[in-house]
Formats: structure tokens, C-alpha cells, sequence
């Protein structure tokens, strides 16, 4: 069950609207969460998408490197709530 809650906060739908066409990195995010003169910042990003992880809405995966990177990358669950975003759009 998606928790409405959630995707009521600020920031969740733009975060989950950019990881509907696939997995992102935290700074590909950031660029395409900016929207309309809002501009998200880091430390908020970062906790918004901690959220998300503790609902299971994404996932994410550390990619091996110099520096290690993260990929933020929608689950069902978040799927099934991105799914639920477009319908209430269309109200």
C-alpha cells in the first residue's frame, strides 16, 4: 500500500516523476528536480530521498569507484505510487 502522506511532502512527486524513466545519480536529481524558479537543496534532496528508501519507494545501489557513487532507481511500491501521481494529475 502506498502511504499518501508521503508523496504528499514537498519534493516527493518531482523526485519519483524524475526516476520513472530510470535510475539517476544524487546530482542528476538535483538538476532535474529543478523546477519553475524552485531550485532543491542538497541537504533537503538527501533527507527526502532517505525518506523514500525507509518507504520503499526507491532503492539505492553504491556503484563501486573513486569516488563511490549512489543510483537512486524506483521499486514496485514506487512504481505503483508513480502510477497513482499521474492519475491525480489528471484530476
Amino acid at each position: 500500500m502506498v502511504d499518501v502522506d508521503s508523496l504528499s511532502k514537498k519534493w516527493s512527486d518531482e523526485i519519483l516523476s524524475a526516476l520513472k524513466d530510470g535510475s539517476k545519480r544524487f546530482k542528476e536529481l538535483m538538476k532535474s528536480t529543478d523546477s519553475s524558479n524552485k531550485i532543491i537543496n542538497t541537504r533537503a534532496l538527501a533527507n527526502r530521498l532517505k525518506e523514500l528508501e525507509e518507504q520503499g519507494l526507491i532503492v539505492r545501489e553504491i556503484v563501486s569507484g573513486r569516488p563511490p557513487t549512489s543510483i537512486y532507481k524506483l521499486t514496485d511500491k514506487g512504481k505503483k505510487a508513480m502510477e497513482l501521481i499521474i492519475k491525480l494529475r489528471k484530476l
